[in-house]
């Protein structure tokens, strides 16, 4: 993957730039052991704000945002880990977009590009691989993001939509919401681990967050997505539906091992070269 972030120290300085990260979470061990261990959370100079109870991502993170004294602020899961010196590779992303005389609205680690390409990296415990796309030139426009990371300005104008149910699609909805204010969605390179348990299939709460998504973006449609693609048909849920199906038939006869997150987030990350140290 790229590294070409060079044009983000011309002035021999990263500018200076204050971080929230924000979370919301159902599982106090799974907080412990991944986010809150991430190093630039160690001291305390970066706050995490932990988000409970909330019925929506949205909810959760505009609250947050709200809450936030920071001129960026970090929206990740529970489950995810940052990698040594990851917010170093923010600020030079955020500089970079700063030099090219970007007003960027939205940024991320993993999402997809018009022509449906991926782009960005993760580790994924839950999918038992490293996800990654072709060298690309960091950041990158995309049209929609996974959710695991999403990076907003405080001030810029940029909100989730508290009508859109659940803990679906937001990634999506953030992008075009961005794109069609006339601001950019970028993900750069700054991949991080996702030590998620695979998750057997997508549910109800799934389809309601794709129908609302339907008819809001009705007139955007298709998008890509980095799980089903988002049509004016149900035809990808009803495809999905039959797939799941015949995996938990075949499971009936051929149980999965469990599946348990993995135990050393940090050891991951440095093992596979995620940490940064310039």
């Amino acid at each position: 993957m790229a590294h070409n972030q060079s044009s983000a120290r011309q002035d021999g300085k990263i500018e200076s730039l204050s971080l929230a990260v924000v979370t919301p979470v159902n599982d106090e061990q799974c907080l412990a052991e991944n986010l809150a261990a991430s190093p630039m959370l160690q001291d305390g100079t970066i706050p995490l704000i932990v988000q409970r109870g909330y019925k929506s991502a949205s909810e959760a993170y505009n609250d947050g945002l709200d809450a936030a004294d920071a001129d960026i602020v970090i929206f990740a899961h529970q489950d995810v880990y940052f990698p040594q010196g990851w917010e170093k590779k923010l600020l030079l992303a955020v500089e970079t977009l700063r030099h090219r005389r970007v007003d960027w609205g939205v940024l991320g680690v993993i999402g997809s590009d018009k022509n449906r390409k991926l782009v960005g990296g993760a580790w994924s415990n839950g999918l038992q691989w490293k996800i990654e796309s072709d060298k690309f030139e960091s950041p990158a426009p995309v049209r929609t993001f996974d959710e695991i990371v999403l990076i907003l300005r405080k001030g810029g104008g940029i909100r989730f939509d508290d009508n859109l149910p659940g803990f679906h699609l937001y990634g999506t909805d953030i992008a075009l919401t961005a794109i069609q204010a006339g601001l950019g969605a970028y993900v750069f390179d700054a991949p991080v681990i996702h030590n998620s348990i695979w998750r057997k299939k997508l549910g109800l709460s799934y389809c309601s967050a794709y129908r609302y998504m339907q008819r809001k973006w009705w007139d955007e449609l298709p998008v890509y997505t980095l799980i089903l693609p988002l049509t004016r048909s149900v035809w990808p849920l009803l495809r999905n539906w039959c797939r799941e199906k015949k995996k938990w038939l075949v499971r009936r006869f051929r149980p999965m091992p469990l599946r348990i997150r993995y135990p050393d987030p940090a050891g991951k990350a440095a093992e596979i070269g995620y940490d940064f140290t310039e």
